[in-house]
């Protein structure tokens, strides 16, 4: 009996010190990018693959931090490719349509903390962060047009463009 619990205490230590997170998560070695197991419920370290491999994040003591990878499910290819710094995002991130082809460079200006634009509805509103856009055509791979866009949460489902834009 005290062996058996001995182990499972083992167990559970290794667990919590091998730095693992959300359950179900495959978990890879941050050094040797070879397999550790699938995550259970503790802090996350180290690369972990998320939503079946689509999604490669970075972590340390629990929060992103490092490079971040999200892939298409139907293809596989890269969608998306940025940074976190202590939960994060910042820097620049690059967005890809399934064909591989570059459609927007952002570069993260964080918090959004005096401009406003107005919404569908004609009101000034203040979006919560801000960022400076480079579009692409997907066609061409030529810079379409660039900017400076407001958005809300996400810039990939909705944003507002503020003050001049260029157009080529």
């Amino acid at each position: 009996m005290k062996k058996m619990l001995s182990i499972a205490i083992l167990v559970f230590i290794a667990g919590i010190n091998s730095g693992l997170g959300k359950k179900g998560d495959i978990v890879l070695d941050p050094k040797t990018s070879s397999y550790v197991g699938e995550e259970i419920d503790t802090l996350k370290n180290g690369l972990i693959k998320g939503e079946n491999g689509l999604k490669e994040t970075y972590y340390r003591n629990g929060r992103k931090n490092g490079i971040f990878k999200s892939y298409y499910k139907s293809n596989g290819k890269l969608e998306a490719i940025g940074f976190y710094e202590d939960d994060k995002p910042v820097g620049s991130w690059y967005y890809f349509n399934h064909a591989g082809q570059i459609l927007m460079i952002e570069e993260k200006k964080g918090i959004n903390k005096d401009k406003q634009v107005k919404g569908d509805d004609g009101v000034l509103i203040k979006p919560k962060y801000m960022s400076y856009l480079k579009q692409y055509d997907p066609k061409t791979g030529l810079l379409k047009t660039e900017g400076v866009a407001l958005y809300f949460e996400d810039i990939e489902i909705d944003y507002f463009k503020y003050g001049t834009w260029k157009e080529y």
